[in-house]
């Protein structure tokens, strides 16, 4: 029997389940269902998170080497802005030899573990810091900064980039008599040149004395100069 209708007005009615997964709705309720279950995954994997068993001696040494680069307290807007802060000047003095990384690769993670347990011990390093009032955030979201705290922030964030970059003065300079460390002047014969030098002398002095000891006695004064000095009056 024919009739004025589109023979597909009423396909949907007999489409089967695949054809019935693929439409559009369901396919934007399926992508929100896996985004969803990734986000879980991930969070599974962060709470799977296993710190290694020196992790306090790492986060003692970390801290302890922010603490001597800054004056405390150190003021930073953001608790996002305190974690780089921790991060640049771990990474500075790894820079210069003062510091090393924990090395996680050789107990047995790979390069994305390892990535995570360094910003896991940036972040701890800085919420500890944060507790014992070395780090101070002024810049919370619905806290109102004081002119006061901002001069604060100011004066912290000028003191730490001058005391880095006589830092970097001090690795760059050559050894020399006036040389600086510290931020104190170490007189001349503390110096290594000095030093070296002394210890050059001592050794050409005592290979010399070595060979007049080695030297027979007659070799080094013969016996009529020895007569001629005891006669003379």
């Amino acid at each position: 029997m024919a009739t004025g209708l589109c023979p597909h007005r009423f396909s949907h009615l007999h489409s089967t389940p695949h054809c019935r997964a693929s439409h559009p709705s369901r396919l934007r309720l399926r992508a929100r269902y896996w985004r969803m279950a990734n986000i879980t995954s991930a969070t599974q994997d962060g709470a799977r998170f296993t710190k290694p068993a020196d992790w306090a001696l790492h986060m003692v040494t970390a801290s302890l080497k922010f603490s001597c680069s800054n004056d405390a307290p150190v003021s930073y807007t953001t608790p996002d802005a305190g974690r780089l802060g921790v991060l640049n000047v771990l990474n500075w003095h790894e820079a210069h030899d003062d510091y090393e990384w924990p090395d996680f690769i050789q107990l047995g993670h790979d390069f994305t573990q390892a990535m995570r347990f360094r910003r896991g011990l940036v972040n701890d390093v800085f919420l500890a810091l944060e507790k014992a009032g070395v780090i101070k955030i002024t810049g919370e979201p619905g806290v109102l900064g004081t002119p006061q705290s901002s001069a604060v922030k100011r004066r912290a964030g000028v003191s730490v980039a001058i005391r880095m970059s006589e830092r970097k003065r001090h690795c760059s300079r050559e050894s020399s008599s006036n040389e600086i460390a510290s931020d104190k002047e170490i007189p001349y014969y503390e110096t290594d040149r000095f030093l070296a030098k002394s210890m050059r002398c001592l050794i050409e002095a005592i290979i010399f004395l070595k060979k007049i000891l080695q030297t027979p006695l007659k070799t080094l004064w013969p016996r009529s100069g020895m007569l001629r000095t005891t006669h003379d009056p």
